[in-house]
Parts: structure tokens; C-alpha cells; sequence
């Protein structure tokens, strides 16, 4: 179940909006359904900071406009809010293939989470061919503990199993313990990049979308507004999102966290960065907020909490 904003904040543009200084109405033939990661964000800036993030009409006339407008608790105009992302459309279109690929099968006692090496492979072809396989790991004792900070997680580092799974395009087999009366199950993830990782990737990427005019124009609306914000969502699979991750993976290490970041362009005051909802985080996967010139690494729990999430 993703978490969404009120009926309100999702259907229901302001009720006036500025156009070169003067008040025009809304069309609501005008308005695009929003997308889940315009919803999830204006949830997440609507949580975690002082305002409320109502849809902004985008007026059909030649001037780009931001998503979404914020408002103090008197309904007053104080921020505006622009949403974009980094998503790769191969990736996109099978993340729509694969997003009802999470399964319970009987024949498994764990939760497991495999990923493609490319955004060609068949998902149907995933979801006949690899539960036999884990299922037979399972079976012989090839399933190995894995220490992390958060949770059980286990994978299996036989050559042979992880060369039969390779012949069909799966690699990286992790799992998770069930809760009790379940069976087993298998996700499909999204195709992954390998490589090493670091906070650098999460700045490189934010620099080249801060580059971005078309985002720098539609946030120069009313200039004399204190709030000028951008949330960028980065691509599942893609270094940096997993860069993104790693503090929560890693929180006692220090090379997890980031000790530069970008220069803000004007009009731009604030940036929120996160990776997308999937089967175990619903709100998002990961969170950082640049702001006053350094980074703010959202822990998971404080973003739980935050967004009222049990």
C-alpha cells in the first residue's frame, strides 16, 4: 500500500495562483494526473517541513510552471516546489513489467529479492526459472547469513547456483526471514550497475540536474517568496541512488556520508534527494535534504515517523 496525500492535495489545484503578477483561475481540464513520485514528494516536503504543497495549476501559456505551491497554515503562498528524476526509460519500462512480480511461492522459506543484469531480460522467464533454483539452495544449506546493521539478510555465494542463475539473466540473490505463516517469496528488482560507490555520485548528479534551465526557470515564479525548492528522485538501479542508500546500510561508516555538496543556483534555496518507493519502503528508500550550503541525511526512522507511517 503506497502512502498518498489527502484527496484535497491531489485532486485540487489552489484556488488562485499568480501569472505575471495577477490572479487568474484554475482549469481543472488543464490538469495532468499526478504521478506516484509527484505524490510521494509532496508528501514527504509536506511532512518533514513547515508548509503545505498544494498542486499548481500549469496554466497553459508559454511560461514553465513548478508542480506544486507551498502554503503556511493560513493558506498563504511562502514556497513553490518543482519534482523531477533521473529514471532511465528501459529501466522505467521493466520496473513496469516486473511490478507485480512479488510472488509467494511455497516451495521457498524465504523472501528473496533478485535482479536482472539488464532491463532485457524476460521477467516471465525470472519468475518460472528461478524459484527452483533457490529452493534448491535452500535445501542444501547454500543460503549463508550476510551481517548487516538493520536486518537478517542472507544470499548464497556458490559458484555453480550463481551460475545457474546467471543463465537466465538473474544475479545479486538476497533474502529476508518471512513473518510467521508465510511462505516464501520472490521480488524482481530493477537491473543494477555495478562499480564503487560513493557520496560524490549523489553530488555529481544533482549538479548536472541543477544545470538543468528548464528546472531553474519554472522555480524563478514570484521571486519574492522565501521558498524556491527542487526534488529530484534518482533512478532505481543507478549508482548513485544505491550511493544515497548507504548511510542507512553503513551508518558507522564514515565514508557513507556525504562532506561537500553543490553550489545552489539562484533562485534555487533547498533540494531534496531520495530513491523510490519499492516492497520494503513505501514512503522512499532513501533521503537527503541539501540545504544552507551542506547536507541532511534523513535517517529511515525519522522519515517514518515524520510522514505518520507505522
Amino acid at each position: 500500500m503506497l502512502v498518498t496525500l489527502s484527496e484535497r492535495d491531489l485532486t485540487s489545484p489552489s484556488e488562485h495562483h499568480l501569472d505575471n503578477g495577477h490572479e487568474v483561475a484554475s482549469d481543472y481540464e488543464r490538469m495532468k494526473p499526478l504521478t506516484l513520485l509527484e505524490t510521494q514528494a509532496a508528501l514527504i516536503v509536506d511532512r518533514l517541513s513547515s508548509g503545505i504543497c498544494t498542486r499548481l495549476d500549469p496554466g497553459g501559456g508559454s511560461t514553465p510552471r513548478p508542480d506544486f505551491e507551498i502554503l503556511d497554515d493560513r493558506r498563504k503562498r511562502v514556497g513553490v516546489l518543482e519534482v523531477t528524476s533521473t529514471v532511465d526509460p528501459d529501466i522505467a519500462a521493466f520496473a513496469r513489467a516486473a511490478s507485480d512480480s512479488a510472488e509467494a511461492d511455497s516451495r521457498l522459506r524465504l523472501r528473496w529479492f533478485i535482479s536482472p543484469i539488464n532491463s532485457q531480460v524476460s521477467v516471465k522467464t525470472l519468475r518460472k526459472k528461478i524459484p527452483p533454483i533457490l529452493e534448491a539452495a535452500e535445501s542444501t544449506n547454500a543460503v549463508m547469513l550476510v551481517p548487516t546493521n538493520n536486518l537478517n539478510v542472507f544470499t548464497i555465494y556458490d559458484r555453480a547456483i550463481l551460475e545457474e542463475l546467471a543463465q537466465y539473466g538473474a544475479e545479486m540473490p538476497l533474502a529476508i526471514p518471512t513473518h510467521p505463516g508465510e511462505v516464501g517469496a520472490l521480488h524482481v528488482k530493477l537491473p543494477t550497475t555495478g562499480g564503487g560507490i560513493g557520496p560524490d555520485m549523489v553530488n555529481q548528479v544533482v549538479s548536472e540536474v541543477l544545470a538543468d534551465n528548464g528546472n531553474l526557470k519554472k522555480l524563478q515564479e514570484a521571486p519574492e517568496i522565501a521558498r524556491h525548492e527542487l526534488f529530484l528522485w534518482l533512478g532505481e538501479g543507478t549508482l548513485p541512488s544505491m550511493a544515497l542508500c548507504t548511510p542507512r546500510h553503513f551508518p558507522n561508516e564514515a565514508s557513507s556520508y556525504p562532506t561537500t555538496c553543490p553550489k545552489l543556483p539562484s533562485p534555487i534555496t533547498q533540494v531534496w534527494v531520495a530513491t523510490g518507493p519499492n516492497d520494503l519502503e513505501y514512503i522512499a528508500r532513501a533521503l537527503w535534504i541539501l540545504e544552507h550550503d551542506h547536507w541532511r541525511v534523513v535517517a529511515q526512522a525519522d522519515l517514518l515517523a515524520e510522514t505518520g507511517s507505522e
